[in-house]
């Protein structure tokens, strides 16, 4: 974490790049975005079927909350405000995989796993396993990956 001042100077010019960014996918997405004293929020709804929705609140205690797809992840740290845009711009980009691991017998989700990346690589994961895998411990399973689609098609 940083100092609080610190991070409190470089929060609010970081939420006037990522408005200004955000103003550009106006033409491929429902975007709506909030600013509070104690959080700033970021929704962007794609117009495309198959892509990616995201909300994104970042909180003026170096926290931040973010819904990819159907998948949720609170409380999150914020090691440095400049994650962000690239993280938007890889998910509105159509790099994002949502892995979920099931059971074999039950179909039961035991572990989902969310991965985004640009051209270099990943830049941000997460993971949530559920209580069933804490309790199984090894399991038989099956993997599947949910790629999304970018919000706007590429010009030949």
């Amino acid at each position: 974490m940083q100092p609080q001042d610190v991070f409190r100077q470089h929060f609010d010019s970081a939420i006037d790049a990522l408005e200004a960014w955000a103003a550009k996918q106006a033409d491929a997405a429902e975007v709506v975005h909030e600013r509070t004293g104690g959080f700033w929020r970021l929704s962007l709804v794609p117009r495309t079927p198959g892509a990616c929705p995201v909300e994104l609140i970042l909180h003026r205690n170096q926290s931040f909350d973010i819904q990819i797809g159907s998948e949720t992840y609170e409380a999150q740290p914020i090691g440095s405000l400049d994650l962000f845009e690239p993280l938007l711009a890889a998910i509105v980009g159509g790099r994002v995989i949502t892995r979920t691991i099931s059971t074999s017998a039950s179909g039961a989700a035991v572990d989902v796993e969310t991965l985004i990346g640009d051209a270099n690589g990943l830049i941000w994961q997460a993971h949530r396993r559920s209580l069933v895998a804490r309790m199984a411990g090894t399991i038989a399973s099956v993997v599947r990956d949910r790629h999304y689609l970018p919000y706007r098609r590429k010009k030949a």
